[in-house]
């Protein structure tokens, strides 16, 4: 049997959106592919991101899972765990998605 991965975005009047994102495995030992909830999205302006990320690193119950990566068109992301231990990431994105 062939999981598809399916994106579902909710897109609001001022611009904001939630990204829903399906499991592609059912408990497998990657835990960020586990059914359920993967991880919280959380889109900023490029001041705001990096004024976040400090205060996200500066907080001792915050884990760092894959530091600040930007990619050739400007799109940046930041991945932790909260202190819930919810897989959660900031992303600025030059271009929105829609």
């Amino acid at each position: 049997m062939t999981t598809v991965r399916v994106h579902i975005f909710l897109q609001f009047a001022d611009g904001s959106m939630i990204e829903f994102v399906t499991a592609t495995d059912d408990k497998t030992a990657d835990v960020e592919k586990q059914a359920g909830i993967r991880h919280l999205a959380f889109s900023v302006t490029p001041a705001a991101f990096d004024e976040i990320v400090a205060k996200l690193k500066a907080d001792e119950r915050v884990e760092e899972v894959h530091d600040v990566s930007e990619n050739a068109k400007g799109l940046k992301t930041y991945w932790y765990r909260d202190i819930e231990g919810n897989f959660s990431h900031l992303i600025y994105r030059p271009e929105p998605l829609m």
